[in-house]
Protein backbone atom coordinates (compact mmCIF):
# COMPACT_ATOMS: atom_id res chain seq x y z
CA UNK A 1 0.00 0.00 0.00
CA UNK A 2 2.64 2.65 0.64
CA UNK A 3 5.00 1.60 -2.13
CA UNK A 4 2.70 2.87 -4.42
CA UNK A 5 2.62 6.36 -3.27
CA UNK A 6 6.70 6.31 -2.46
CA UNK A 7 7.88 5.08 -5.90
CA UNK A 8 5.01 8.26 -7.46
CA UNK A 9 7.51 10.28 -4.65
CA UNK A 10 10.60 8.62 -5.57
CA UNK A 11 9.67 9.04 -10.05
CA UNK A 12 8.77 12.83 -9.28
CA UNK A 13 11.95 13.45 -7.58
CA UNK A 14 13.89 12.53 -10.51
CA UNK A 15 12.23 14.12 -12.91
CA UNK A 16 12.64 17.54 -11.08
CA UNK A 17 16.52 16.19 -11.16
CA UNK A 18 16.37 15.62 -14.92
CA UNK A 19 14.36 18.36 -16.18
CA UNK A 20 16.52 21.06 -14.18
CA UNK A 21 19.64 19.52 -16.06
CA UNK A 22 18.30 19.98 -19.29
CA UNK A 23 17.17 23.11 -18.04
CA UNK A 24 20.41 24.63 -17.46
CA UNK A 25 22.03 22.77 -20.44
CA UNK A 26 19.72 24.25 -23.01
CA UNK A 27 20.77 27.73 -21.08
CA UNK A 28 24.32 26.98 -21.47
CA UNK A 29 23.85 25.18 -25.02
CA UNK A 30 21.65 28.73 -26.15
CA UNK A 31 24.35 30.95 -24.61
CA UNK A 32 27.21 29.50 -25.95
CA UNK A 33 25.23 29.02 -30.15
CA UNK A 34 24.11 32.61 -29.61
CA UNK A 35 27.97 33.84 -28.97
CA UNK A 36 29.31 31.63 -32.06
CA UNK A 37 26.70 32.93 -34.15
CA UNK A 38 27.71 36.80 -33.11
CA UNK A 39 30.95 36.16 -34.75
CA UNK A 40 31.82 38.14 -37.88
CA UNK A 41 32.71 35.09 -39.76
CA UNK A 42 29.43 32.28 -38.58
CA UNK A 43 26.70 32.17 -40.03
CA UNK A 44 23.30 31.23 -38.07
CA UNK A 45 22.36 27.83 -39.62
CA UNK A 46 25.95 27.31 -38.32
CA UNK A 47 24.92 28.72 -34.69
CA UNK A 48 22.07 26.04 -35.18
CA UNK A 49 24.03 22.96 -35.98
CA UNK A 50 26.69 23.69 -32.86
CA UNK A 51 23.74 23.57 -30.50
CA UNK A 52 21.97 20.59 -31.87
CA UNK A 53 25.55 18.86 -31.93
CA UNK A 54 26.35 20.19 -28.12
CA UNK A 55 22.14 18.88 -27.08
CA UNK A 56 22.34 15.53 -28.96
CA UNK A 57 26.34 15.34 -26.87
CA UNK A 58 24.81 15.66 -23.80
CA UNK A 59 21.42 14.30 -23.95
CA UNK A 60 21.78 11.44 -26.65
CA UNK A 61 20.58 10.80 -30.19
CA UNK A 62 17.16 11.08 -29.20
CA UNK A 63 16.85 14.24 -28.04
CA UNK A 64 13.84 15.95 -29.72
CA UNK A 65 15.19 19.75 -29.61
CA UNK A 66 14.04 22.84 -31.74
CA UNK A 67 16.97 25.16 -32.02
CA UNK A 68 15.92 28.94 -34.15
CA UNK A 69 18.99 31.19 -34.46
CA UNK A 70 17.40 35.23 -35.97
CA UNK A 71 19.72 38.14 -36.45
CA UNK A 72 18.23 41.72 -35.75
CA UNK A 73 19.89 44.51 -37.27
CA UNK A 74 19.45 47.44 -34.92
CA UNK A 75 21.15 47.11 -33.00
CA UNK A 76 22.91 43.69 -34.77
CA UNK A 77 22.16 41.10 -32.63
CA UNK A 78 21.72 37.33 -32.64
CA UNK A 79 19.14 35.55 -30.67
CA UNK A 80 19.46 31.94 -30.33
CA UNK A 81 16.25 29.80 -28.81
CA UNK A 82 16.42 26.73 -27.85
CA UNK A 83 13.39 24.17 -26.63
CA UNK A 84 12.80 20.65 -25.73
CA UNK A 85 10.23 18.45 -24.14
CA UNK A 86 9.58 17.63 -20.05
CA UNK A 87 11.02 13.98 -19.47
CA UNK A 88 7.81 12.72 -17.75
CA UNK A 89 8.30 11.23 -14.26
CA UNK A 90 6.02 10.86 -11.70
CA UNK A 91 4.16 13.84 -11.71
CA UNK A 92 5.08 16.02 -14.02
CA UNK A 93 3.26 16.13 -17.31
CA UNK A 94 3.82 15.79 -20.76
CA UNK A 95 2.36 19.40 -22.06
CA UNK A 96 5.39 20.80 -19.88
CA UNK A 97 8.28 22.24 -22.20
CA UNK A 98 11.53 23.96 -21.67
CA UNK A 99 12.61 26.86 -23.34
CA UNK A 100 15.84 28.90 -23.20
CA UNK A 101 16.65 31.93 -24.87
CA UNK A 102 20.01 33.69 -25.65
CA UNK A 103 20.81 37.00 -26.98
CA UNK A 104 24.34 38.39 -27.81
CA UNK A 105 25.31 41.70 -29.85
CA UNK A 106 27.38 40.68 -32.74
CA UNK A 107 30.81 41.03 -33.44
CA UNK A 108 31.82 44.75 -35.24
CA UNK A 109 33.53 43.98 -39.03
CA UNK A 110 35.77 46.89 -40.17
Amino acid sequence: MVAAPLLLLALSVMGVAINVYATNLAQDVAIEAARYGSLADASLAEAEALARESLRNALGTQVNAEVVASRSNAPCATEVTVRLRVVPLGLLSKSLGIEERAVEICELQF
